[in-house]
């Protein structure tokens, strides 16, 4: 029972009478996932390179929250920018609501110095919403002493209105901003422009029916410790704070990279509590990086949502030849390594 209550009260966060007024869903490796994060960091790697994620929220729920995210992005010269494009997959409550979104990027390139550049971007692209109804249940379901005693399996258990539909679809547009230096960089991205509407249930247009603008801000410097064929040591501290609706995170954290081996740690907070440190752990070699972390839980919720895991996994095609041949991309001032994972 009481994961029930928890999945519940997580699930008011996401839906309020079938109008989408949701937090996007949230990867914790950031930079692992470069184009969810903000567009204008489409081509910062200069090569081809794919971004893979996977992230599993509270798992000892009976309902969790499951994130994949699939990115492709490169550097062309000819374009004066770069390109990207990536598709992402989110599903609440085993299929409960799902979210799946499908973007392409544009992001223009301005070299304003030997060692300072700046990259300005659009990204498009198009949403859709699906949600199970008979999955859902509502307060005239509960028994103040029984639970729930209405049985599920008829057509409609509650006296809330059928949904019109169940699927929606709409386009969604984002715009970011990467300004950097070899050593540190300050990147703004937002996404929903455009502010859709997103109803399931077809009632009047509200300002509470709007898909609220996503805010992401990003900061951080990276100090050098080595550098030979092998590869980069260095040390990256790094701040990211989104803000989304009345929902916001800051998180404070750090890289450390010695050969092969890679680790990070940070502190998520809510601003109005205290929410997780997160733990990450990887390897890398060649055109190759692989990460895991996790999430320790230290609000309110404690222990009993099992946390988070996540798995992203990053194939550099040009990463070798990018750090012997930095001076390669004529429109392009090399960006600090935690941006070219």
């Amino acid at each position: 029972m009481l994961r029930k209550i928890f999945f519940l009260l997580a699930l008011l966060l996401c839906i309020q009478s079938l109008r989408t007024d949701a937090q996007d869903a949230e990867f914790s490796q950031f930079f692992s996932a470069p184009l969810y994060l903000n567009p204008a960091l489409a081509g910062t790697a200069y090569s081809p390179r794919i971004t893979i994620n996977y992230r599993n929220q509270w798992p000892s729920l009976d309902h969790d929250f499951i994130t994949y995210s699939v990115g492709y992005d490169q550097h062309i010269d000819a374009l004066h920018g770069g390109i990207g494009v990536f598709v992402s997959a989110d599903q609440i409550g085993r299929g409960l609501m799902s979210t799946n979104s499908v973007y392409g990027i544009y992001s223009f390139n301005l070299k304003l110095g030997k060692n300072f550049g700046a990259k300005v971007a659009l990204q498009g692209g198009y949403v859709q919403k699906t949600i199970d109804w008979n999955q859902m249940t509502f307060y005239d379901m509960i028994d103040p002493v029984f639970g729930f005693t209405n049985s599920t399996g008829t057509p409609n258990p509650t006296n809330e209105p059928l949904p019109m539909n169940d699927q929606i679809s709409f386009p969604d547009f984002g715009a970011g901003l990467l300004a950097y230096s070899t050593k540190t960089y300050f990147g703004f991205g937002v996404k929903h422009l455009t502010q859709p509407y997103v109803s399931f249930t077809g009632s009047a247009l509200t300002a509470s029916g709007k898909l609220p603008l996503r805010l992401a801000a990003h900061f951080g410097s990276v100090f050098k410790i080595s550098k030979n064929a092998r590869g980069t040591s260095f040390f990256s501290p790094n701040i990211v704070y989104i803000h989304q609706h009345n929902v916001q995170q800051l998180n404070i954290g750090a890289y450390l990279q010695f050969g092969a081996v890679y680790s990070g740690l940070s502190f998520r907070h809510n601003i109005s509590n205290a929410d997780a440190f997160i733990l990450v752990i990887g390897v890398t070699k060649g055109i190759f990086r692989m990460g895991y972390s996790y999430d320790i839980t230290v609000s309110k919720l404690g222990s009993s949502t099992g946390g988070a895991h996540e798995v992203s996994l990053i194939l550099n095609f040009g990463k070798d030849d990018n750090e012997l041949n930095p001076g390669k991309w004529r429109n392009m001032t090399p960006c600090p390594e935690i941006l070219n994972f």
